[in-house]
């Protein structure tokens, strides 16, 4: 008889049993985020009333907590016994060290963390992973909150824009994180960009209404392009001799018949705004170069 042709579709569902119910759920919901997709309520006289089970979306497939009356038997975080090890959820690499804050701000304690993944329990104890595997996720320590970051075409240099008052630019090492050096920006410093050749590092200044050139050749060496109102975001185009800049909001009066912000069409030789393109609302947010 030959074998059909079938095979899986997929991952169905996972089922957890849980002697809490309502405190597994609450804390899938709260801290993994999930979302409950069902509930199924009891059904048999001996059952006691409520729910005995709940559903929770999962990605394309869901994670099913059971109620049970057995008591919670955690098992050691690392042991040789067979059976179900533990549920690894998916994570952006990107939102590594924001799951992490969010853990520590629901007061969940992280038992071990690896290159790809962070390990933490659930309320009865069942092993649960964080995991971003194949990416890899790193932390860099900074003088401010970042606002902005840009790669150097070779890969090697991250810079990276601390928004404050006087804001600064950090320049790091991609590889390790060190910062190799600082460049003192305007107010609320943000999207850097880079020249299509690495030597000229743009910066918005939003609340100087300005954007920041910097010769990385040199020192400081920053020339500073005065632009419509709140620049927020810029894009250089593929030869990098124009770079267009969002101006968030419209410069002058709002009480006028047509209110509008702009681009700010910026010649990169000259250092010179050559026009502004004023859009069809009142914000402008990501420009695009071709």
């Amino acid at each position: 008889m030959a074998t059909p042709p079938i095979t899986p579709f997929g991952m169905h569902h996972i089922a957890i049993q849980c002697r809490d119910l309502v405190g597994m759920v609450r804390f899938y919901e709260r801290v993994l985020r999930l979302r409950v997709d069902r509930r199924w309520p009891a059904d048999a006289p001996d059952q006691p009333t409520g729910d005995r089970s709940v559903w929770l979306k999962l990605g394309t497939g869901v994670l099913a907590l059971e109620r049970c009356r057995a008591v919670p038997q955690p098992p050691d975080w690392q042991d040789e016994s067979t059976g179900l090890h533990l549920l690894a959820v998916e994570i952006s690499w990107q939102n590594r060290g924001v799951w992490l804050d969010h853990l520590e701000h629901c007061g969940i304690p992280v038992v071990f963390e690896s290159t790809w993944t962070i390990y933490i329990r659930d309320p009865e104890g069942n092993r649960i992973g964080l995991s971003h595997f194949p990416f890899t996720a790193k932390r860099f320590a900074l003088p401010g909150a970042p606002s902005g970051l840009a790669l150097s075409p070779d890969g090697t240099r991250l810079f990276v824009t601390c928004a404050a008052p006087t804001s600064q630019v950090c320049i790091l090492d991609a590889a390790s994180g060190k910062v190799l050096r600082t460049l003192a920006a305007g107010h609320t410093a943000l999207s850097p960009g880079l020249s299509p050749d690495g030597k000229t590092l743009f910066v918005c200044n939003r609340f100087n209404d300005s954007v920041s050139a910097f010769d990385l050749r040199g020192g400081q060496n920053e020339v500073r392009i005065p632009v419509a109102r709140e620049p927020v975001s810029a894009a250089l185009t593929r030869d990098g001799r124009i770079l267009l800049v969002a101006n968030h909001l419209p410069r002058g009066r709002s009480d006028v018949p047509y209110v509008a912000a702009t681009v700010s069409v910026i010649d990169v030789a000259q250092h010179k705004v050559l026009k502004e393109l004023h859009l069809l609302g009142p914000h402008a947010r990501c420009p695009a170069a071709a």
